[in-house]
């Protein structure tokens, strides 16, 4: 199948070298309208030798045409293709003129230094959701692997089975039906934001591109929502995902990165922010300065310039964050809330020019996604907390903190050390006042361990509080709605002093 150009009203990059750590520290001091001025003069006024015609619909990285082509199945890939039924591919993109600089500027190096002529194709997997829906566009899930799955082996992809078990799963599909589309890249590739620090997007960024958007437009039965296409990866393929965000603005509708830093703040486009939710272990990257610095930089210039960035974190001491994060159902029910125009998912997509409308809205017509109002633990140092978790009884250990009943995460929870006594509590103290309905989550994962002797109260001032809910019933899950703004929200144990009644709380949410 022939896959045309994609069309795409993108902004034009340039390569051109500046001083980036120097323009760097300038920029926290700059009000959003000098930023935008300053954007536009490193990347677009001093364009040399890579002009806006290089960034038009059409060009590498935005549609260049190809073809797709079948996949030979290596000794087990068919077996786990059609277990979790996918199909298998390559895109191959068609020859690049001779005289283009990306003709000049194709190679790469590998790992010992040696400069190899760069590819002009990626195998990748699919999977394709039911086609039984009318026509109906459905979004595109792109995931990007990590160090150890890169390659031209398919089979590699499957050492990290969660996401595909995961976005293929019936109950998944029924919720968020969606293609899921996997492509890999050669090892010993370059870092994959690296075109977002030096205003122009890499060769193995384009191609990868090309591969995302030519497989997309060649998917009919159904066709692709081309206003919502998220990007979530580990690792290695987290940074992918901020190159994505980045270096082609407004293209991608969400970005999950996962264990991934994100490159400096002078990347954040002015009017095409993003919307962002970063997942890491606090026992590795949280224990960094340097990559704290760098992911509280890029968050409020995103935040800044009017889009989301979120940050949860694990209390765990290893790298992977990514099996927990993609277990989150809030996770993907944010994701799959988001359109690249900012207009919500819940309106059907105008489809009658795939690629035109709606995937990369203009500078001037984007409209930028509210900011995040909670959705877990924040990384110090970024906006002020939405709420300040306390107990009278501390937690389990470092894992099970009050803070972890707060966090918008169901895989964490905050567990009391010991039975609560009447009157002991969990409290969430909110930096502003807040209405409206309240939900928690209470007990274990299983539905287990709520509590039957315990009240619901709330304050205004943390002085006097009112009764809202009795918690007598074991119920998982419980709500209310606050008819008077409250500050406080306090569970408390009715229970006696001989009490063996541990208070575990999944969750808190301000609906």
């Amino acid at each position: 199948m022939r896959v045309v150009g994609l069309f795409f009203s993108v902004f034009a990059f340039c390569a051109v070298a500046y001083d980036f750590i120097g323009v760097e520290k300038t920029l926290p001091k700059m009000s959003p309208a000098k930023y935008m001025e300053t954007y536009h003069e490193y990347r677009v006024n001093m364009a040399s030798g890579y002009s806006a015609a290089d960034r038009s619909p059409g060009a590498p990285g935005y549609g260049y045409s190809g073809t797709i082509q079948p996949y030979k199945d290596t000794p087990g890939l068919r077996e786990n293709r059609e277990y979790y039924n996918l199909s298998a591919g390559w895109f191959v993109r068609d020859p690049l003129p001779p005289g283009s600089v990306e003709a000049r500027l194709i190679a790469y190096e590998d790992s010992t230094g040696r400069r190899k002529p760069f590819p002009d194709r990626l195998p990748f997997l699919l999977f394709t959701p039911d086609a039984k829906r009318g026509g109906e566009p459905v979004p595109l899930v792109v995931f990007m692997p990590g160090n150890g799955e890169l390659g031209n082996d398919l089979n590699r992809q499957f050492r990290q089975s969660l996401i595909f078990e995961r976005v293929t799963s019936q109950a998944f599909q029924a919720k968020h039906p969606c293609y899921l589309l996997v492509p890999s890249v050669p090892p010993d590739s370059p870092a994959l934001w690296e075109g977002a620090t030096d205003c122009r997007p890499s060769d193995i960024e384009n191609l990868l591109n090309d591969t995302i958007l030519g497989v997309a437009l060649a998917q009919q039965n159904p066709p692709v929502d081309t206003n919502r296409l998220y990007a979530t990866g580990l690792s290695y393929g987290g940074a992918a995902v901020y190159g994505f965000g980045c270096s082609y603005p407004g293209r991608y509708a969400a970005l999950v990165p996962v264990a991934a830093c994100p490159p400096g703040e002078i990347a954040v486009h002015p009017t095409r922010p993003g919307n962002w939710w970063l997942f890491c272990n606090e026992g590795v990257e949280l224990t960094k300065k340097s990559y704290m610095e760098m992911v509280n930089a890029f968050k409020r210039r995103v935040t800044l310039q009017g889009g989301e960035f979120r940050v949860s974190t694990f209390p765990e001491k290893g790298h992977n964050a990514w099996d927990r994060a993609w277990r989150e159902e809030v996770v993907w029910d944010w994701m799959f809330s988001k359109t690249a125009d900012g207009r919500g998912a819940n309106p059907r997509p105008d489809t009658s020019t795939p690629f035109q409308k709606g995937a990369n809205p203009r500078p001037d017509t984007a409209t930028p996604s509210p900011l995040s109002k909670g959705g877990g633990r924040e990384a110090d140092g970024g906006l002020q907390k939405a709420a300040t978790y306390t107990a009278s009884v501390k937690g389990e250990d470092e894992k099970t903190g009050p803070e972890r009943g707060g966090d918008g995460l169901m895989s964490t929870a905050y567990v009391s050390a010991r039975g609560l006594k009447a009157g002991e509590y969990w409290q969430a103290e909110f930096a502003g006042p807040v209405a409206g309905r309240i939900s928690l989550t209470l007990g274990n994962s299983s539905g287990a361990g709520a509590p039957r002797k315990a009240k619901v109260e709330v304050s205004a001032e943390g002085k006097s509080w009112t009764t809202v809910l009795r918690l007598d019933k074991g119920s998982a899950s419980e709500s209310f709605t606050l008819t008077r703004p409250a500050r406080f929200i306090r569970i408390t144990s009715t229970a006696p002093a001989n009490a063996t009644e541990v208070l575990i709380v999944r969750n808190l949410v301000v609906e």
